[in-house]
């Protein structure tokens, strides 16, 4: 998390302006933790489960103006920017609709990093 709020800090300084949202982890032990909660979002997983909705249908029913919807498809794009470089820069993997939200002006928020620079899930490494 410590490298992705310097990746934050770095595009911000360089007014590069996509979205990246770096959350509080609070380190208990070697191997556990707490995380933020991130408040006012649902995971895509969640959206296609629960709500039974794709993005569209999402997007067009949250945001139900014209100007509501404009800027969350503007937010949309340069958080998917943001978590695009994340995702390549760190060699983020174990990337699924349960570990990618969504929030409520339209941002896309990663979670889980637990495979992170070259680290794979079952110990598969590419």
């Amino acid at each position: 998390m410590q490298l992705i709020y310097k990746m934050r800090d770095i595009v911000s300084d360089a007014r590069i302006n996509v979205f990246i949202k770096p959350y509080e982890i609070i380190v208990l032990s070697e191997n556990s933790g707490m995380l933020e909660f991130v408040a006012n979002s649902i995971s895509i997983d969640g959206l296609k489960k629960e709500k039974q909705m794709n993005l569209d249908e999402f997007f067009t029913t949250t945001f139900d103006t014209e100007t509501k919807y404009k800027t969350a498809h503007d937010n949309f794009i340069r958080s998917l920017v943001g978590s695009s470089i994340l995702t390549y820069v760190l060699k983020l993997k174990d990337r699924h609709n349960g570990n990618i939200l969504l929030d409520n002006e339209g941002n896309i928020i990663h979670i889980d990093f637990g495979f992170i620079l070259g680290m794979s899930p079952g110990g598969v490494n590419f």
